[in-house]
C-alpha cells in the first residue's frame, strides 16, 4: 500500500516521499516513507534502539541520498514509530525478519536493493541480514555494537541477569522515574544470545543479488565517532556506544570493510569496479552533516 504525501523539487527534477506499507511475516504493518528519485536503485534506512524513521540521522542520510539521485526508504521496525506490534528490548532477529521482508517489497516492485544502512542497533540488524541472506552488495554499520553483552548493566541496573531470573522481567525507568520499557526474560536472552562476531564471519565476500546472474562484492563499511565527554552528534542512547566497543569490528574485518571515525561531516564512499556491480554505479556517495543532529537519539 502506498500514498503520496508529499512532492519537492531537487537536484533530480521531482522527489516524491511516498508512505509505503509493508507487512511482515508476523502479518504486521511496517510503515514507511520512499523517498522516490526515479532510480531503479533504493538503499533501506534501519533506525536503531528505541528510535523511529523521523528522527534526524534517518532523515539526514534519506536526504543526502537524495541528492545524489538514489531513491531510500527509511521505515519503523515493528513496536516502534508507526508501525505496528509490540516494542521488545532485544529483537534482533524479529528486526531481521522485517527488513527482509522490506527487501522482498521491493525487489517484487522491480527494485535492485544497491545498499542497506543501520544506525545504533540498525547496524547490527544489518550485518545479521547480511550474514544470512548475502543478497545486498553494500552494507553500511554506523555506530552498530561489536559486543552486545556491553552497556546494558548502563540500562539495567546492576545484577541485572539475577534480578530478571527472580522476578522475570525488569522494568526500565528514565532520570525521572517515568516508565519506558519492559524487559522480559526472553527478550534479554535474545539479546545476550545474538553473536555479532559470528554473524559477520558469515558475511562473504562475493554475494549473488536474487534478481541477476551475475555475482558483485559486497562491502561493508563501519561509520563511528570517537567519545568526547558528553559530547556525540547523536546524543542520547547513541552516546552509549563507545568506540573502543566498536574496534573489535576493525580487526577481525578489515579485508573487506572501510572503518571511519570522526566528528562533522561524514563521507561514505564505496567504490565499485564496473565488471563487478551489474548495474554500473562506480560508487555509492553520501555526505551527512551530523553536527546539525541536535534532536536527541
Amino acid at each position: 500500500m502506498t500514498r503520496r504525501h508529499q512532492t519537492h523539487d531537487g537536484p533530480h527534477n521531482s522527489v516524491q516521499q511516498v508512505r509505503v506499507v509493508v507487512q511482515n511475516s508476523h502479518g504486521e504493518n511496517l510503515v514507511g516513507i520512499l523517498h522516490e528519485t526515479g532510480s531503479k536503485e533504493v538503499v533501506i534506512i534501519c533506525h536503531g534502539f528505541q528510535s523511529s524513521k523521523e528522527r534526524i540521522p534517518m532523515k539526514n542520510l534519506a536526504l543526502a541520498l537524495e541528492r545524489e539521485g538514489i531513491s531510500a526508504f527509511r521505515f519503523d521496525f515493528a513496536g516502534n514509530g508507526e508501525s505496528e506490534g509490540s516494542f521488545h528490548y532485544g529483537n534482533y532477529h524479529r528486526e531481521t525478519e522485517d527488513l527482509r521482508a522490506v527487501i522482498l517489497h521491493f525487489c517484487q516492485e522491480q527494485r535492485l536493493i544497491s545498499a542497506i544502512v543501520g544506525h545504533s542497533k540498525g547496524g547490527n540488524v544489518v550485518l545479521l541480514y547480511a550474514s544470512k541472506y548475502n543478497d545486498v552488495p553494500i552494507v553500511v554499520n554506523i555506530s552498530g555494537r561489536f559486543n552486545l553483552e556491553r552497556g546494558m548493566e548502563g540500562r539495567l541496573g546492576k545484577d541485572f541477569l539475577q534480578r530478571i531470573k527472580q522476578d522475570g522481567f525488569i522494568d526500565v525507568k528514565n532520570r525521572k522515574g517515568k516508565f519506558e520499557y519492559r524487559v522480559t526474560e526472553e527478550s534479554l536472552i535474545d539479546r545476550l544470545t545474538t553473536d555479532t562476531c559470528a554473524a559477520c564471519g558469515l558475511i562473504h565476500q562475493d554475494c549473488r543479488l536474487e534478481s541477476e546472474t551475475k555475482n558483485c562484492k559486497i562491502h561493508l563499511m563501519l561509520i563511528s565517532w570517537p567519545w568526547f565527554g558528553v559530547t556525540c552528534p547523536f546524543g542520547g542512547c547513541a552516546s552509549l556506544v563507545f568506540k573502543p566497543w566498536i574496534m573489535p569490528f576493525e580487526k577481525g574485518f578489515l579485508s573487506f570493510h572501510g572503518l571511519i571515525l570522526g566528528m562533522g561531516a561524514v563521507i561514505v564512499i564505496v567504490k565499485h569496479e564496473k565488471n563487478i556491480h551489474p548495474h554500473g554505479y562506480s560508487f555509492l556517495y553520501f555526505s551527512v552533516d551530523f553536527t546539525r543532529c541536535t534532536q536527541s537519539e
